[in-house]
């Protein structure tokens, strides 16, 4: 008997944990293409077009508070600008998630869009941030959870 448990416990401990090679999308940060004043409205576009085929990112723009992890950003040095409302999904996709027995909004393989208004505090602001969002394999179900920095300045004077 204790052979056996011998046995089962170095197996149990010999299994390689599962590890997942897939990158994080890379994140284009747009900003306009006209000089920015102090207290002029803009919007930003926080792009990516290379979500990994079989997978997915899940947007923000579902109701369901309970389930998936909503995409979000948090931006730094923010007083050079200020945000007016809120982080805005772009052409996500919505469907009935049976999982989460909820509708929720996903971006499939291939491209992510969001924009955001600010408003500028100073000429020529740099936007600096981070997108956090949570990332799933359709096939498996696994799912990830990313952080991607992005910045950038307006350059037209």
């Amino acid at each position: 008997m204790i052979k056996i448990a011998i046995t089962l416990a170095s197996i149990l401990f010999t299994v390689n944990p599962v590890t997942v090679d897939v990158n994080p999308p890379t994140w284009k940060l747009t900003m306009p293409e006209k000089a920015i004043k102090a207290g002029d409205e803009f919007t930003i576009t926080l792009t990516t077009d290379n979500i990994p085929d079989g997978w997915y990112v899940y947007s923000n723009d579902f109701d369901f508070e309970d389930g998936p992890i909503k995409a979000d950003i948090a931006f730094v040095n923010s007083s050079e600008f200020t945000p007016v409302g809120e982080l805005t999904a772009v052409n996500s996709t919505k469907h009935f998630d049976d999982v989460w027995e909820a509708e929720i909004a996903i971006f499939e393989t291939g491209k992510a869009t969001f924009t955001h208004k600010l408003k500028a505090n100073k000429a020529n602001p740099q936007v600096k941030g981070t997108i956090s969002y949570q990332m799933c394999n359709s096939t498996t179900g696994m799912c990830i959870l990313f952080d991607s920095e992005f910045s950038s300045t307006v350059t037209k004077q």
